[in-house]
């Protein structure tokens, strides 16, 4: 679909015409007729508020119509239209602070590191300073 629209667009001398959610899909569910497919989609949130709902009912109905298994995997902050929209489908919740252990060791150790490899501060670093800046890290993650 791209290269005859590439083609048709060469010829008259303008930009090939983008797809649209639905021709995207529609090409979606002729791959999944042959394979399954995992579909990622990381930070939701960020598309358009206005729009993302095109995309939710885009995945919905590539589940609904593909031929073979489909799994989505979904990172978003809790916005509600997202949550209501998930509500109705099987899926795991993760909660910011069921990480925050991960969190908190990944950026204790990150910080040590560059301390010692002496990226920070040429590695003159306080025990106070240290300290706040990790938890400002931390604090400033909120799950991410």
């Amino acid at each position: 679909m791209y290269q005859q629209r590439k083609e048709d667009a060469d010829q008259d001398g303008s930009e090939p015409i983008k797809l649209s959610v639905e021709d995207s899909s529609e090409l979606i569910i002729a791959l999944l007729n042959y394979n399954p497919a995992t579909i990622i989609i990381d930070a939701l949130d960020e598309c358009q508020p206005n729009r993302r709902y095109e995309l939710m009912n885009a995945l919905n109905d590539i589940i609904k119509e593909s031929a073979n298994l489909v799994k989505v995997f979904v990172s978003s902050r809790d916005d509600i239209d997202i949550v209501l929209k998930l509500a109705g489908v099987p899926n795991i919740f993760i909660n910011a602070s069921d990480n925050h252990k991960d969190i908190d060791g990944f950026v204790h150790h990150e910080v040590d590191r560059a301390i010692t490899d002496g990226r920070l501060l040429h590695g003159r670093v306080s025990d106070e300073l240290k300290s706040h800046i990790i938890n400002t890290l931390i604090d400033g993650a909120n799950g991410m």
